[in-house]
């Protein structure tokens, strides 16, 4: 089961607004990253942006450019008096959903300790088994390299602890191969669920996640880390590609996620070193395979893409991480007052362009007016 419990440990006193007849100005908050190759550009301002809700061309009140927490620069359009202050603070979610321990999983948490964390960042890691919740004040009661050493055990503990079921179905049903006849098949079809709930993303559970994080200030940034696994297919069971991998509604879940600001990295760990792949060069190894990962893989890689976050494969996790984390570090902010305003309840797509060249550009999706 993806270990997504996040916010059955903590509670909050949030204060809600509700929307009056009266006019109400709504500022639309749109981290939005832009890249020529690899390469993030700094250079824009506010006149190389376009802003589109659903089609149609919004005013631009303001656009900050941020690096990490510190504001680098920041723009307003002529007629607007008061602008937004920008909340750039940081979440970081590091999800484990791993098979196996991976000594580099130890590089990583030094890695984020002595390059990605900042004072003020919040962080929440999650196993296995159970998920940890450290905020600054927690990060102020001990060094930095004590919390991480005692992190990278916690981690080495429960992935290790949380795969066992796991890895004794895989044994269960590697020893059922080339077996033949009713019951045989029967008994490795009921295998084959079990082996599927393990890997089973509960709708609800993420949209807790989703809930939760919205109303934390700031930036969040969730890393998923998903170990592949090929799953030995006994020919004579055809008829168990047809078990549904992924019962959540990806759809839904890309549209709260891109509703509460969340920008989510997926990176999908392999056995071998294959580097960084885009969507096109996963085609092959997606027709190859029939396994539950891969509709893993075509779920998250839509949730990244759609909440303005990356996807990387690579059998590397502490060289994936530093590639997403350092992806993470540079954004502009743009805000701007949606025409006509309504509180509908309904998702509203929102397009960034750059008019001044071919670039690519990242940025969540949409938002819901409510």
């Amino acid at each position: 089961m993806l270990s997504i419990n996040i916010l059955l440990l903590l509670f909050l006193n949030l204060a809600f607004q509700n929307i009056q007849h009266e006019v109400v100005a709504i500022n639309i908050e749109v981290p939005v990253r832009v890249y020529k190759g690899d390469a993030f550009i700094d250079s824009l301002t506010i006149e190389d942006f376009e802003v589109y809700e659903d089609g149609i061309l919004q005013k631009i009140e303001a656009v900050y450019l941020i690096t990490k927490t510190e504001v680098q620069r920041k723009e307003k359009a002529a007629e607007t008096e008061k602008i937004p202050v920008p909340e750039v603070s940081r979440c970081f979610v590091l999800v484990f959903e791993v098979i196996n321990w991976l000594p580099r999983i130890n590089d990583l948490i030094d890695y984020f300790f002595d390059t990605v964390y900042q004072p003020g960042d919040y962080l929440i890691v999650t196993t296995p088994v159970k998920s940890y919740n450290l905020s600054e004040r927690a990060l102020k009661q001990m060094p930095k390299d004590q919390i991480g050493s005692q992190l990278k055990s916690l981690l080495r503990k429960d992935i290790i602890e949380g795969n066992m079921g796991y890895k004794s179905l895989m044994r269960d049903i590697i020893s059922f191969e080339g077996l033949t006849g009713r019951i045989s098949l029967m008994l490795v079809q009921d295998m084959f669920k079990r082996l599927r709930d393990y890997k089973y993303f509960d709708e609800h559970k993420m949209e807790n996640v989703s809930n939760f994080l919205k109303h934390i200030q700031g930036q969040k940034h969730i890393f998923l880390f998903y170990q592949k696994e090929e799953i030995p297919v006994p020919a004579e069971m055809e008829e168990l590609e047809t078990l549904e991998s992924i019962p959540f509604d990806t759809k839904k879940i890309k549209q709260i996620f891109a509703d509460s600001e969340i920008t989510t990295h997926f990176i999908f760990l392999t056995k071998e070193l294959v580097g960084t792949l885009d969507i096109q060069q996963m085609g092959g190894l997606h027709r190859s395979l029939s396994d539950i990962s891969m509709d893993v893989f075509s779920a998250f890689y839509e949730i990244a893409k759609t909440t303005g976050g990356e996807t990387y494969v690579s059998a590397n996790a502490s060289l994936a991480f530093k590639r997403a984390s350092s992806a993470s570090e540079n954004y502009y902010l743009l805000y701007y007052t949606p025409k006509d305003y309504k509180a509908d309840n309904k998702f509203h797509k929102i397009e960034v362009k750059v008019t001044t060249g071919r670039f690519r550009i990242t940025h969540r999706a949409g938002y819901i007016a409510d």
